[in-house]
């Protein structure tokens, strides 16, 4: 363990924890000390926690002056470090009175500590034994995992072990046999790298951490989670570019530039967006995606909003491929086939554990959730590459039309916990990057630098921010423009 001068962050850089402290029972504070932070507040097992205490003393420090460090449940010691103040903390001594300095501790705590509320408590004495100083502070173990994970920690196997207990519990896992829970297990391990490989570029803002798929290899998440398919001929040329600046323009008159649009739009301010769904282990993104874009244009007609059925698309929708696949483009085309959708209730979604059933055709659609037609939101791009996307009009379309369907490059959101995902992160924004569809419900600050849309994922709401993700505004970050559509009803 090494003893830094400066506090090291164990997870995502930022500012340590300041923390409040008192004087213990029958004690005095010989040590002067005037701040106390960690670098983490819940703390969590298994891992390397950093106090730095500022101090200007009453007494003098004399040479052999020990600090001793105890992590406390009651009066029971989860961990305990004792350092010699002026070997290994790297004060000069003797340390006259009256002179200020900070000093760092180093502590390992056990991996099987409990999710509690313990005391740090923080004893000094001087080298002939005698008293200087005595505080206690509130400190909590935590029962939940880190939202980021820095490249900086070490990941020692009783660190990866605990987390890895913490996970299964956080995110209610059983597994069927020891070969599963090993294999599980070193998937873990390998999300855990893969995550401090992406965050260490990322310095102050890291994007990435445990998510309940950090249990997958990559190829298994992308496997069951990402199944866009484009299974309609993008061979029409004029569909894909044509009508779209006119279909917006006729909303948008009088508006002869983009600033004209808010900088600002969540339409779920608006009660036109219903609840996070969760597709579960079904490759039916699309069909959701579809789904979320009738409901939000059906209550936009003057309707209430309502919950509409995913799972009719899914099992009826010949074109598409059910958890398989499928495309929102060709899920409309089943749309207008079927003259509309049924409700949730009455079509209840039951493919969440990756079997795509059959279709029962007993059900009866819900009056004005027929699609009539549907437009691009922005030009598209079927190309490799896609640079050039007009996200301008993209917003203005979200603004004044309503939210789209997009598909988008979502490889790498298997490890996103928080923050602006930047276009850098994301890897290939081009059409045939595209691997998962979703619903484009608002965005941030995009008339200033640092603007970000606002995407509504369907992984339940235990996954991203309360189930949303945030991209780069004006990078076409994970493709986000390349295929954005909107629909009229009838």
């Amino acid at each position: 363990m090494k003893f830094a001068s400066a506090l090291s962050l164990l997870f995502a850089a930022g500012a340590a924890n300041a923390a409040s402290y008192s004087v213990c029972s029958g004690k005095t504070d010989g040590l002067g000390i005037s701040a106390v932070a960690f670098s983490e507040d819940p703390v969590v097992p298994g891992s390397t926690l950093t106090i730095k205490v500022d101090a200007t003393p009453t007494v003098d420090i004399t040479d052999g002056a020990t600090l001793t460090f105890d992590i406390l449940l009651g009066p029971i010691t989860i961990s305990s470090v004792e350092k010699d103040v002026c070997s290994d903390l790297g004060v000069t001594c003797p340390l006259p009175a009256g002179k200020s300095q900070s000093i760092s501790v180093d502590v390992d705590v056990s991996a099987s500590a409990p999710a509690a509320s313990v005391t740090a408590q923080v004893t000094t004495k001087n080298g002939d034994g005698s008293s200087v100083s005595c505080v206690n502070i509130p400190l909590t173990v935590s029962s939940t995992l880190p939202l980021t994970l820095s490249h900086e920690v070490e990941l020692t196997t009783e660190l990866v072990d605990s987390l890895f207990t913490t996970f299964k519990s956080q995110f209610n896992k059983v597994y069927d046999s020891d070969e599963e829970h090993a294999m599980r297990r070193n998937h873990f391990e390998a999300s855990l790298k893969r995550i401090q490989e992406k965050n260490s570029v990322l310095g102050s803002s890291p994007n990435f951490g445990v998510t309940k798929f950090s249990d997958m290899s990559p190829a298994e998440f992308k496997h069951k989670m990402l199944n866009y398919k484009p299974l309609v001929a993008h061979d029409d040329i004029s569909r894909i570019n044509a009508e779209t600046h006119s279909a917006v323009s006729r909303k948008l008159r009088g508006k002869k530039s983009f600033a004209a649009t808010a900088s600002d739009k969540d339409w779920r301010d608006d009660g036109a967006v219903t609840a996070v769904k969760d597709q579960g282990q079904c490759g039916s993104c699309w069909a959701f995606s579809t789904t979320e874009g009738i409901e939000s244009a059906f209550f936009l007609s003057g309707y209430e909003l309502t919950e509409l059925s995913v799972e009719q698309i899914v099992q009826c929708d010949t074109e598409d491929a059910g958890c398989n696949g499928g495309d929102t483009i060709a899920a409309y085309d089943y749309i207008q086939e079927a003259e509309g959708l049924a409700t949730e209730s009455d079509y209840p979604y039951t493919s969440g554990r990756g079997v795509t059933g059959k279709c029962n055709d007993n059900f009866s659609v819900v009056e004005g959730t027929n699609v009539a037609s549907w437009k691009y939101a922005t030009p598209a791009c079927t190309t490799r590459k896609c640079e050039d996307q007009d996200e301008d009009t993209l917003a203005a379309t979200l603004h004044d039309v309503a939210p789209p369907s997009i598909c988008v490059n979502a490889e790498s959101w298997q490890d996103y916990t928080t923050g602006v995902l930047k276009g850098s992160s994301c890897g290939g924004n081009g059409y045939y990057s595209l691997d998962h569809c979703v619903q484009l419900i608002g965005y941030s600050g995009i008339s200033g630098n640092n603007g970000y849309w606002i995407v509504r994922n369907s992984w339940a709401d235990d996954w991203g921010v309360d189930g949303m993700i945030h991209l780069e505004y004006g990078a076409n970050t994970c493709g986000v423009a390349d295929e954005a559509t909107v629909v009229t009803l009838k």
